[in-house]
């Protein structure tokens, strides 16, 4: 399976004429519209599979920002039992498994924020305070 320089840039392989993505996302669409027993069920549920494996095990490239005073140079991300440490401030190309664990770590550390944030605006904004 040959990737194309630009769609190896861009962190997808070609297959069948459309990148691994795009496969992955229609097949994604296709099975949540079959419900199981469906004749094409089974078959799309490992096409799936297979496809999902491929999708999964591409490389991507992510650059975390530098660390700031106090915080670790490296990050620790762990998926199905293989632990990666990830340098900060430095790109660098990680299976797409790691780069969805490190953008969903990131997602619930912004709402994990926002959440301090509100609650000690509720307690400085407290009538009985002033």
């Amino acid at each position: 399976m040959a990737a194309t320089k630009k769609a190896a840039e861009a962190g997808e392989t070609k297959v069948k004429g459309t990148s691994v993505k795009e496969e992955f996302q229609a097949l994604q669409e296709k099975i949540a519209d079959l419900a199981p027993g469906d004749d094409e069920w089974e078959k799309t549920l490992k096409e799936f599979k297979a496809v999902s494996v491929k999708y999964y095990n591409e490389r991507v490239k992510v650059k975390l920002p530098r660390p700031r005073a106090g915080e670790d140079k490296h990050v620790y991300v762990g998926v199905n039992g293989i632990g990666y440490l990830i340098e900060r401030g430095k790109e660098v190309e990680v299976l797409r498994s790691v780069a969805e664990v490190l953008e969903r770590s990131e997602a619930i550390a912004d709402e994990n924020f926002e959440s301090q944030d509100a609650l000690s605006r509720s307690f400085t904004d407290d009538p009985r305070t002033n």
